[in-house]
């Protein structure tokens, strides 16, 4: 759910201002007690009003202009109007200097990048924006209480990148075009290495990688063995980390076709050494 973060206290924001100008601080208290009734829309009319009313003394008091273009930020955010959010978020994040609202800035566009991205939506870009803003946020502020909460998000934004490579990969392979899925399950491979699932990306890359040369007619499989013994020496070598093939979430009728190729390319390649050492 979008609500389910932990709130700053924007009352105690305002609080800290120095502003003396009685209807500014009425207006504001206003808006406060809208959005805290979740009336956002409401809230956003006064804000409106109070940039209206204030505009050349707030050009003058940075501070404040910030922590109005903030609560403007939240109020689209809750109502779901994340490109609006995003350009009060960034407005207060780039272009003032680093306090506590910055660190808050960049937690929200992260969140906004996140909901903008759609699971069904092979276009990613809003995917590694959420990755970007997130890693700059673990950089920026370590101890901050929203790192749980980063790291959650960012996880989930990594493996929404992979399922989406994945489900190509598989379109690829299931489709015959060998090419196409050889480049995918490499990179895979090459970024998400450490999922568990990587072991089936092998398997997927050497079958890919065997077909490509058995439909071009090159039996000798240069290739594809290079491929298999990088599994064997990634997989093998250290048994703990290594699954037999039929306990992996593999199909039996994938499996079946790898451990054929398996037994030819050891033939193949046995074969080779010998007829290269006469």
């Amino acid at each position: 759910m979008i609500n389910n973060h932990k709130m700053i206290n924007l009352i105690q924001i305002f609080d800290k201002t120095q502003i003396k100008n009685k209807i500014f601080k009425k207006n504001i208290k206003r808006a406060l007690i809208f959005f805290h009734k979740e009336k956002y829309e409401e809230t956003l009319k006064v804000l409106k009003e109070v940039l209206s009313e204030k505009k050349n003394s707030l050009n003058k008091e940075k501070t404040i202009y910030k922590k109005i273009l903030f609560f403007r930020g939240l109020c689209n955010y809750f109502l779901l109007n994340f490109d609006t959010a995003i350009l009060d978020f960034k407005s207060v994040f780039f272009k003032f200097d680093t306090n506590f609202l910055s660190e808050e800035s960049l937690f929200y566009l992260g969140m906004c990048y996140y909901f903008k991205s759609n699971d069904f939506n092979f276009d990613q870009k809003n995917t590694y924006k959420v990755i970007d803003f997130f890693l700059n946020f673990k950089i920026l502020y370590p101890n901050s209480r929203r790192i749980k909460e980063v790291d959650s998000h960012l996880y989930k934004a990594v493996f929404k990148i992979k399922q989406k490579n994945l489900t190509i990969a598989y379109y690829y392979f299931n489709k015959k075009n060998y090419k196409s899925s050889l480049i995918r399950f490499k990179y895979l491979i090459k970024y998400f290495i450490s999922m568990p699932d990587s072991q089936i990306f092998f398997i997927y890359m050497i079958i890919s990688q065997y077909k490509i040369e058995e439909n071009n007619k090159n039996y000798s499989f240069q290739e594809t063995i290079k491929l298999y013994y990088i599994y064997i020496s990634f997989f093998k070598r250290n048994d703990n980390n290594f699954k037999i093939e039929k306990k992996l979430k593999i199909s039996n009728k994938i499996l079946f076709l790898f451990k054929k190729i398996e037994s030819y390319l050891i033939i193949v390649d046995i074969y080779s050494k010998l007829y290269l050492k006469k």
